[in-house]
């Protein structure tokens, strides 16, 4: 829960970084609390995995299961951040159909839950 809450502080923009040359519309739903693209980093992925290694290690004891949707959320969306980043970089052009299964993401999936 915790965890949800700090995360709140990064939800206004929605839009992808230039780096991957475009973006998704945003959803439009305001009442949820969803997550922008670029918060999908390298760094968010790796709290999320060591958070669920502890939860491995030591047991759930005091923890709320929602937490798990919010870290494979975080992973999910790094690695679909990551798969076109690699693929425009071997293949110079953008892999369409991937690129919109990470939009069909942020629009349905991408949220925090609570």
């Amino acid at each position: 829960m915790r965890f949800t809450l700090a995360l709140l502080v990064f939800l206004f923009c929605f839009n992808l970084s230039a780096e991957e040359g475009f973006s998704c519309p945003k959803p439009e739903d305001n009442g949820t609390w969803w997550i922008p693209a670029d918060k999908f980093t390298k760094e968010e992925a790796e709290i999320a995995v060591k958070e669920l290694g502890a939860l491995l290690k030591k047991g759930s004891a005091g923890r709320d299961f929602i937490e798990v949707d919010n870290y494979l959320t975080m992973i999910r969306g790094y690695m679909y951040r990551d798969f076109l980043k690699s693929y425009k970089a071997e293949f110079k052009k953008s892999d369409e159909v991937l690129q919109k299964e990470f939009c069909e993401f942020l629009q349905t999936k991408a949220f925090y839950h609570h």
